[in-house]
C-alpha cells in the first residue's frame, strides 16, 4: 500500500472512530508529570510559587484536555477560577494525603460536573461577565507567568460550520 493510501486509511479510521477511554483492558493508564505526585507533595508545594507552578500547569493541561475531549463540556469548572479550584484541591488533599494529584483533579471534576458549562457563554450579560472573569484571571496569573503572549487568558471559539 502506498503512502498516500495508508495516510487516507489512517485519517478515515480516526474520523470514524468515537472517543473511547484511553486505558488498558484493566482500566490502567500512564500518568505523566505532576499528576503522579501525591497530595502530600502538592500540599508541600503550595507555599512556594515556583513549586506550585508545576501542579498549576498540570491542572491547566488536564482541564484543557477534558474541555476538548469530554462530550457536552465547554468549561469543566463551570466558570470557577483556577485559584478556587486549587483551594478545593488543597482541601481535598488535606484529607487524602496519599492520593495522587491526578486522582484529586479527577475528584474535583466529579464535584463540578453538574456545574460545568456545556457551551460558551452568550454574548449578553453572561458573556460580559465571562470576559471580565478572564481579564481578572489574566491579571491574577501575571505573577506566575514570566511572559505572556497576546492570547494568554483568552478563550478561542471555534466554528464548525
Amino acid at each position: 500500500m502506498n503512502k498516500a493510501l495508508r495516510g487516507l486509511v489512517g485519517i478515515v479510521a480516526c474520523l470514524t472512530s468515537g472517543l473511547a477511554p484511553a486505558a488498558d483492558h484493566q482500566g490502567n493508564y500512564a500518568i505523566w508529570g505532576a499528576g503522579g505526585r501525591s497530595c502530600h507533595q502538592f500540599a508541600q508545594a503550595r507555599p512556594d510559587a515556583a513549586k506550585l507552578a508545576t501542579f498549576r500547569d498540570y491542572l491547566m493541561g488536564y482541564l484543557t484536555a477534558v474541555n476538548t475531549l469530554a462530550p457536552d463540556t465547554y468549561d469543566a469548572l463551570g466558570g470557577e477560577s483556577l485559584e478556587t479550584s486549587l483551594s478545593w484541591l488543597a482541601d481535598y488533599c488535606g484529607e487524602h494525603k496519599m492520593d495522587s494529584f491526578e486522582r484529586a483533579v479527577g475528584q474535583l471534576l466529579v464535584a463540578r460536573h453538574d456545574q460545568r458549562l456545556q457551551s460558551p457563554p452568550s454574548q449578553g450579560a453572561d458573556g460580559v461577565m465571562h470576559r471580565r472573569r478572564l481579564q481578572r484571571l489574566k491579571f491574577e496569573h501575571r505573577a506566575t507567568l514570566k511572559a505572556c503572549d497576546p492570547h494568554c487568558g483568552t478563550v478561542r471559539h471555534f466554528r464548525t460550520d
